[in-house]
C-alpha cells in the first residue's frame, strides 16, 4: 500500500513537472512572438494581407529601387498641378498659358520652366523631341474631337455613333487633359496622326526614366489602359516633383495615386 502511494505521488510530481515545462515553453513562445511583432513594426513591415495601397499610405512600402522608402508624399491633392481630367472628370482649371521655349505652343506658366528644362536636358542627352501638342483650349479640343468623329463616320458627318467611337481615340472637349495646360505630346517631328513609332524608342526611354525629376509622369502607359482609357506613350503630364517621383517609382497612374489619399 505504501509502495502504491509512493508511485502515485511520483506520478503526480511528474505530471506537474510536465505541465510546468509546457507552461514555460508557451510563455517563451508568446514572448518571442511579441518581440518578433514589435521588431517587424519597427521595420515598417505589414504582418497581414493589407493591400499595397494601404501599406504605401502608412509609409511602409519600399520601391525596390535602391531601397528607397516610398512614404506617401504629404501633399495637398487639391492643388492646381494635381487636377484630374479624364473621361469622367471634367476639366476645372483655367490656366494662363505661355509659349514653350523654341515652340509656338503654350504651357501653364507655373510649370513651363520645368518643361523647358526637361526638353533642354533631353536634347543635351542626344535625343531630338518636338512638342507636337500642348495647351488646347476648349474650342480647339472640340475641333479635334469632331474631326475624328467625322473621319469615323461613313457619311463624313459626325453622328452619335461616330462620336462615341471617336471617344476611344480622342478625349471629348471639356474632358481633354490638354485643356489644363499641364500636358504635352512629345514626338520626333510635327505630325497629325500618332503611332507607337511617333517617338523614338531611345528618346521615350530617356523621358520615362527622367521625367519625374522635372515633375512629369508618363500619363497613359500601356499597362494602365483599363483605368485611363488611353494608350499614348508620348503623352506627359506635369504633377509636381514629389507626386511624379512617387507615381513613376511605384508604377501608378494619376487615378491610382489620387485614390491613395481618399482611402
Amino acid at each position: 500500500m505504501a509502495g502504491k502511494t509512493e508511485r502515485n505521488n511520483s506520478g503526480a510530481a511528474a505530471r506537474k513537472k510536465r505541465i510546468w515545462i509546457v507552461a514555460v515553453l508557451l510563455l517563451a513562445l508568446f514572448t518571442g512572438f511579441l518581440v518578433y511583432r514589435r521588431w517587424y513594426a519597427s521595420q515598417g513591415i505589414a504582418l497581414d494581407n493589407d493591400t499595397s495601397a494601404e501599406i504605401q499610405k502608412n509609409g511602409a512600402a519600399s520601391s525596390g529601387q535602391g531601397g528607397v522608402e516610398n512614404t506617401l508624399p504629404e501633399i495637398d491633392t487639391s492643388e492646381w498641378e494635381l487636377v484630374l481630367v479624364n473621361k469622367t472628370h471634367a476639366n476645372t482649371s483655367d490656366p494662363t498659358a505661355v509659349e514653350i521655349e523654341g515652340s509656338e505652343l503654350c504651357f501653364d506658366e507655373r510649370a513651363v520652366s520645368e518643361l523647358n528644362a526637361m526638353l533642354r536636358d533631353c536634347a543635351a542627352a542626344g535625343h531630338s523631341t518636338v512638342v507636337n501638342l500642348a495647351f488646347t483650349p476648349y474650342s480647339e479640343a472640340e475641333y479635334y474631337f469632331t474631326r475624328k468623329a467625322e473621319e469615323l463616320s461613313s457619311t463624313g458627318q459626325a453622328t452619335e455613333s461616330s462620336r462615341q467611337a471617336a471617344g476611344q481615340f480622342v478625349a471629348q472637349a471639356g474632358y481633354n487633359e490638354h485643356e489644363t495646360g499641364l500636358a504635352v505630346d512629345l514626338t520626333d517631328s510635327i505630325c497629325k496622326s500618332y503611332s507607337e513609332e511617333t517617338l523614338a524608342e531611345e528618346t521615350l526611354a530617356w523621358l520615362t526614366q527622367h521625367c519625374a525629376e522635372y515633375g512629369f509622369i508618363q500619363r497613359y502607359p500601356l499597362e494602365k489602359v483599363n483605368i485611363t482609357g488611353f494608350y499614348e506613350p508620348y503623352h506627359f503630364r506635369y504633377v509636381g516633383t514629389e507626386a511624379a517621383q512617387y507615381i513613376m517609382k511605384n508604377g501608378l497612374c494619376l487615378e491610382e495615386f489620387l485614390k491613395l489619399y481618399s482611402e
